[in-house]
């Protein structure tokens, strides 16, 4: 985590424009500690791509999402590394999110293939014919 001042200083922006950026950012990202705003590092690396967006001249609205922008030519060398390495950071836990999602949704359409699977027996097997099942009548005897 770091400060507004450390986030603007790394940048290499003034930090009103940091205070501005960071008001936009979900509070995910931003931690109170005793009056003292700190940003977190998923948030650095969102707020590095606003920026880098704002520089290369795209405007990005969104900034829930992590940016997918190359950053700026005169963004240090280090806040790049530490940019990019936090990124993937996010991406694998967005990756480890949606294979859980995955297996969840696998295992209930499983299951749900079974029920039905279940069912249509039940309707072909009860001695009646299409029409009788339709209709619900009961079947000739």
């Amino acid at each position: 985590m770091r400060t507004i001042k450390q986030a603007a200083d790394a940048l290499g922006v003034s930090k009103d424009k940091i205070k501005y950026r960071v008001r936009k950012l979900s509070g995910e990202y931003v931690v109170n500690d005793k009056g003292i705003n700190y940003i977190t590092d998923e948030g650095f690396a969102v707020l590095c791509g606003v920026m880098a967006g704002e520089l290369s001249g795209n405007q990005q609205g969104n900034t829930r999402h992590v940016p997918t922008d190359y950053p700026p030519e005169n963004m240090p060398f280090d806040t790049v590394i530490e940019l990019l390495k936090s990124q993937l950071e996010i991406k694998d836990r967005q990756i480890e999110a949606l294979n859980e999602q995955l297996t969840n949704i696998t295992a209930t359409l499983a299951n749900e293939q079974a029920l039905h699977a279940g069912t249509i027996k039940g309707h072909l097997t009860d001695g009646r014919s299409f029409w009788d099942r339709l209709l619900n009548r009961t079947p000739k005897s």
